[in-house]
């Protein structure tokens, strides 16, 4: 497994293009603007909600507990506070570095050699 960054510039591109574009693209088949989120990392994304935010949202957790959602800004604002927004967040919550954790529990359990048997 080859860890990407939660602040990787392909990651930092993709968020600005998407704060560019409102978090919209042309769907043609619907012929329609329609939503889109930028996955970021493990179960993870950056996207907009109902009331013209830009959130970060971590739905990595139990069933028991709620979604983590972060307001970045307004879909109106420029990408650079989006962005900027953004590589604050998850440094003041060390979000990287619980997800690089939760990739590697994850990868470790994928390629385990951990079975069961059902009698």
């Amino acid at each position: 497994m080859k860890y990407e960054s939660m602040l990787s510039d392909r990651r930092i591109a993709k968020i600005r293009k998407a704060a560019e574009n409102h978090f919209l693209y042309y769907e043609p088949v619907c012929h329609a603007r329609v939503g889109y989120a930028v996955n970021v990392g493990f179960q993870r994304e950056v996207c907009s909600d109902i009331y013209g935010n830009v959130v970060f949202s971590n739905f990595d957790h139990d069933e028991d507990e709620e979604d983590q959602d972060i307001v970045l800004g307004k879909l109106t604002d420029s990408p650079d506070a989006i962005v900027k927004a953004y590589r604050e967040t998850v440094k003041k919550y060390h979000l990287d570095e619980a997800n690089k954790r939760r990739e590697e529990d994850i990868d470790v359990l994928n390629d385990s050699s951990i079975f069961a048997f059902d009698d």
